[in-house]
């Protein structure tokens, strides 16, 4: 009996003749396809070959009643199978030098066999060509979207992979406000650790842009953002802080941006607007277009 998710994959993907089993539309890829189980979890199905059929997403999502986050669902679904990919190959890698004593705090275990390590070492570089094909197909559709043509791919520190992680969790109509985007992901006093009643999953979705734009924002002098890092750092603000506000600042810059492209309205800053601040950081002294 088959457990493993890609064996599984590979066998119903034959027996279905490469098509979807709902609309029987041909399955281009895996990352458009889900393997659906015929008896959901939630009543004890399993990922197992008997209890599975491949389905397109179009048909997932209406199956499933599913109302998609972004106005970009199949981006969202490239960016997860990136990720996924990724994680199965840090993960893989990982394993690999604990077991060979590669990491601090570990020997050399004594229970691997030459046969084990290599499949360990073959899974690696399965994963990892995986996870290098997904990266290449997401960075090729994102470079077609409008926002990428139209200002993402000019924007400060802005990649393709920064880019389909926004594209694919924000629909930047719906923020109204600065702080819309920065509560979405968890950029605010009350999403931070330790803070009670906070919402935990906030966390997973500001550590993309935590590892994207954390140091690079402040990496070269010269940079307006490092400047701004300097000031913080100037005022004794943690190194850690500091950056926090930076980021702020930069998806303050995005969602002004992103809204002018699209034709929505765009209000003063809060500080401005409610506090009588007078002081304004510009997107455009900060390289956004």
């Amino acid at each position: 009996m088959l457990t493993s998710k890609t064996l599984i994959y590979d066998e119903l993907l034959e027996n279905q003749g490469g098509r979807c089993v709902i609309c029987t539309e041909e399955l281009t890829d895996r990352y458009h396809t889900h393997i659906d189980r015929i008896i959901p979890g939630e009543d004890g199905g399993a990922y197992v070959l008997e209890n599975c059929q491949l389905i397109c997403l179009k048909c997932e999502w209406e199956k499933e009643g599913i109302t998609p986050d972004s106005k970009y669902p199949e981006l969202r679904a490239l960016y997860n199978a990136y990720r996924f990919f990724q994680n199965e190959y840090r993960s893989s890698e990982r394993r690999l030098m604990a077991y060979d004593g590669d990491i601090k705090g570990t020997t050399k275990s004594p229970y691997v066999t030459a046969d084990v390590r290599e499949a360990l070492i073959g899974h690696q570089a399965f994963t990892f060509e995986r996870f290098k094909v997904a990266e290449s197909e997401l960075k090729k559709t994102t470079r077609k979207m409008g926002e990428w043509k139209g200002f993402m791919k000019d924007a400060p520190c802005m990649s393709e992979i920064t880019a389909a992680y926004l594209l694919s969790h924000v629909d930047i109509a719906k923020a109204k406000y600065p702080s819309s985007i920065w509560h979405f992901f968890g950029f605010t006093p009350k999403d931070s650790a330790g803070v009670k009643g906070r919402n935990p999953g906030k966390g997973r979705l500001r550590a993309p842009l935590w590892a994207a734009l954390g140091m690079s924002l402040i990496r070269k002098n010269g940079n307006p953002y490092r400047s701004i890092y300097d000031t913080y750092r100037a005022k004794e603000v943690k190194d850690k802080q500091a950056r926090f506000r930076v980021i702020k600042l930069w998806l303050s810059h995005l969602w002004d941006t992103w809204r002018r492209f699209e034709g929505l309205p765009v209000t003063e800053p809060y500080a401005n607007n409610h506090l009588g601040h007078d002081g304004f950081y510009d997107p455009s002294k900060f390289g956004w277009q």
